[in-house]
Order: structure tokens, then sequence, then C-alpha cells
């Protein structure tokens, strides 16, 4: 069996241009935590702008940091892109993060900038993916994500039609299927994380009023029992199964639908 393959998904409005939150970003795309460092930069400039200068081939590590903080902080760049491999077979760890700097359409989203990435759970010796969990979890820290989910699927694909959003629907399959909830998300991306929330996944973040909106924290952790629970920041993070080997279990599921039932009232509706 394919061992599996971890994606994270979050939404903020954070300027992390700014030199404090480019700083962190920097520090956590760098940090020892990841199995493998993604040091290859892809562009990702701002439209209707000059190209940045983007650094062709891999970046030393010595440089990696201040790279990463220069394009945060550019008014050129709209996020960091960095992956491990130009193959998608070499690609075993990859992220991107938005810096925060709106365009005008993105005005009147509440929540328009994204941070995702993904990290294969087969890791090199000496390293751990609950270590990257943690890595993870600090990004939506600085962040200041409002909501966020993480995906484990053996398929990478339907993981990354997530992220991006990408599909459009085909009313032949599930309502869960990617590209059906990807045009459900794209729908009422306006109010994504404040009116609205994704459909769950191994792990989720909710933010205060999230948990709220569906009978507080203690009927929540009551219905579904999540073996692993953090507060990130202002938000909660419930992880339905104490590790990735059982990410995929029956049991896991089974929590899985128990918060997708709870989180209904609040979750992107199907469409008609």
């Amino acid at each position: 069996m394919t061992p599996p393959s971890l994606g994270f998904w979050f939404i903020h409005r954070t300027p992390l241009f700014e030199p404090t939150p480019a700083r962190a970003i920097a520090r956590l795309l760098t940090d020892p935590r990841w199995p493998w460092q993604p040091s290859l930069v892809r562009p990702m400039h701002r439209t209707g702008g000059p190209i940045y200068p983007w650094p062709s081939g891999k970046v030393a590590a010595v440089s990696l940091g201040q790279t990463i903080e220069d394009i945060m902080r550019s008014d050129q760049a709209e996020a960091i892109h960095l992956v491990l491999s130009r193959k998608d077979s070499g690609n075993h760890a990859w992220c991107v993060v938005d810096n925060g700097r709106l365009s005008s359409y993105q005005e009147r989203i509440a929540f328009p900038m994204r941070a995702v990435g993904m990290c294969r759970s087969a890791v090199p010796p000496g390293t751990s993916i609950d270590a990257w969990l943690e890595l993870v979890r600090g990004l939506a820290v600085v962040t200041t994500a409002v909501h966020g989910v993480i995906w484990v699927d053996t398929d990478e694909r339907p993981i990354v039609a997530r992220q991006f959003l990408s599909g459009t629907s085909q009313p032949k399959q599930p309502p869960d299927h990617p590209a059906n909830e990807s045009s459900r998300i794209a729908r009422v991306r306006d109010v994504l994380g404040e009116r609205y929330v994704r459909p769950p996944g191994w792990a989720t973040f909710l933010r205060r009023a999230h948990v709220d909106a569906v009978g507080g924290r203690d009927r929540l952790l009551a219905a579904v029992a999540p073996p692993v629970v953090h507060d990130v920041g202002d938000l909660l993070y419930l992880q339905l199964s104490a590790s990735v080997a059982d990410a995929l279990a029956p049991e896991t599921e089974a929590r899985r639908r128990a918060l997708a039932e709870l989180l209904a009232p609040i979750t992107v509706p199907l469409e008609a």
C-alpha cells in the first residue's frame, strides 16, 4: 500500500509582508522539522507588476531563510512557493504561503489569503511526521489563520484538488468528490471562514465562533471524541486519529462523519 500524504490548507487576511511575520514565516519554512527541505522557488509575481528576480535552481541553505523573507516582503510577489523537486516523484514536500498583499478583487473576500502545503508520510530516518504537524500548527498561528483543514490520502490528487479548488462540479459523482467540494467552496469563497467552514478532514482547525455556533467546545468534543486536541492560537485543532498510521481506519472515518454532522449547519451547503 502506498504510504499516505498529508496536505494542509489555511485561510487568513494577515499582512505577512510586515517584517516580523515575514521573518517568522522564513523561520518556519526552514525549520528542521521539515523531513525534507523544499528549496526550489517558483515564480508567483503580482499580476500587472514587474517580474520578481526569482532565483534559479535550489537556494543554498545559508541563503534560503533570507530569500523567503525577501519574497514575503516584496511588493512584486504575491506568495512564496517552495518545492523540493521539479518532478512529482521526488517532490516529497512543498508549500505556498500568500504574503497578504491584497489585489482589488480580494478586498470583498473575508479571508482571501491561503497557506497550503504537503508532506509525504514515509519520512527519512531521524525525522517525524508528528514534528512536521507541530510545525504546521505553528504556521497557523503565525498566519493568524481563521480556519483550516489537513487531509490524508494515499492519492495526492484529491488533496491538491481541494487545496487549489480545482475541477468543475461532477453531478454524477458523490457530493464529497473533490471537484464537487471545490465547486461548492468557490461559490461561497467571499464568506468562507466567516459564515461557512469546509467539510472536515483528518484534522480541522475551527475558530471560536465556529465552535460556539455548533453548541460549544464540550458538546463538540463529546460528540466526536478526537484523540488529539490542541489550542492553536485562537483556533481549536481536532485530529481524528492519534497517528497518521490510523488516518484511514474505519474508526477515524466514523469520527469524521460525526464531526461533519455536527458542523453541518455552518458547512458550505450542497449545490442545488
